[in-house]
C-alpha cells in the first residue's frame, strides 16, 4: 500500500514529493489568480514567504534530526534533499510577516497573513496526504486497546500494525480548517481575524494529532516539540482574534457616536 512511488525512466517519483509540490502549486495559483493580469507583482509576496518558509522548515527539520545530520552535514544543505518541518515553515513565515509589518504597516501584514492562512490550510492537506503516501508521520499503535478509529497501516519502515490514522486525521483537519477560513476570508473579515482563527483551530487540532503520532520526535516536558509549536500558534491566534474583535468594537462605537 505504502510508500507510493513510480519509476519514470531514470527518475524515481515519490508520492510524498509529488503531493507536497502539487499542493504548493495549487496554493500559489489560488493566491495569484485575482491579480493574474499583473503576474510579476502578484508573485512577489507568495514567493518571498514561500522561500522563507522552505528555508526555515529545512533548518528546523535538520535541527530536529541532528543525530542523523551531524554525520551527514552536506545532505543537510542539499537543495534536493527531502525533509521539511511544517511548523518550522509556519514560524519562518511569521517572521516574514513581522518584517512586512515593519516595512509596510501592521494592517497590510495582517491582510497578507489572512490570505496566507487559507493557502497554508490548502497546502497542509496535501502535505498530510504526502505523509500518508510515504508512511511518514505515522500513528502509534494501540498497546492495550484498539479504537474503532484505528487502521491496519504500515509505518515509514513498512511495519504494519493497528495504529491511529494520524495522516488521515491531518487531512480532515486541514480541509475543515480550509472551509471555515475560506468563508471568513470571502466575507472580508477584519485584518488578522482569519490568520488568528487558523492559529487557534489548526493549533488545537494538530496538537491532538501530534499526541497520537508514533514516530520519533524531540520531546520537552512530555510534549513533542510540534505540540509546543501548536500551543504557541493557539496563543498567537487568540491574540489576533482579540485584536480584531476590539477593533470591530471600536468601529461600532465610533459609528454609533456619529449617528
Amino acid at each position: 500500500m505504502f510508500p507510493l512511488r513510480w519509476q519514470l525512466g531514470p527518475w524515481m517519483v515519490h508520492g510524498y514529493s509529488l503531493l507536497l509540490w502539487t499542493g504548493a502549486l495549487i496554493a500559489l495559483a489560488w493566491w495569484i489568480w485575482p491579480r493574474r493580469s499583473d503576474l510579476p507583482r502578484s508573485l512577489d509576496m507568495p514567493l518571498f514567504l514561500g522561500t522563507v518558509g522552505i528555508v526555515s522548515g529545512r533548518i528546523v527539520h535538520v535541527w530536529a534530526n541532528w543525530g542523523y545530520f551531524r554525520e551527514h552535514l552536506l545532505e543537510g544543505v542539499q537543495p534536493g534533499a527531502a525533509g521539511l518541518s511544517f511548523h518550522g515553515g509556519i514560524w519562518g513565515m511569521a517572521v516574514g510577516l513581522a518584517w512586512l509589518a515593519w516595512r509596510r504597516g501592521l494592517s497590510n501584514a495582517l491582510r497578507v497573513g489572512d490570505r496566507l492562512a487559507v493557502a497554508l490550510a490548502l497546502a497542509g492537506a496535501f502535505g498530510w496526504a504526502g505523509a500518508l503516501a510515504s508512511g511518514a508521520a505515522y500513528g502509534r499503535t494501540g498497546d492495550s486497546f484498539r479504537s474503532p478509529l484505528m487502521v491496519y497501516w504500515p509505518d515509514l519502515f513498512g511495519l504494519t500494525a493497528w495504529r491511529w490514522p494520524t495522516q488521515a486525521l491531518g487531512i480532515v483537519l486541514s480541509l475543515g480548517v480550509l472551509a471555515v477560513l475560506y468563508v471568513m476570508w470571502r466575507r472580508n473579515s477584519l485584518a488578522g481575524a482569519v490568520l488568528g482563527l487558523y492559529g487557534i483551530t489548526y493549533g488545537l487540532g494538530d496538537g491532538v494529532i501530534q499526541g497520537l503520532r508514533g514516530d520519533e520526535a524531540v520531546m520537552w516536558a512530555g510534549w513533542r516539540a510540534a505540540q509546543w509549536a501548536d500551543a504557541a500558534l493557539v496563543l498567537c491566534g487568540v491574540l489576533l482574534v482579540v485584536m480584531a474583535w476590539n477593533k470591530r468594537r471600536r468601529l461600532c462605537v465610533e459609528t454609533t457616536r456619529r449617528l
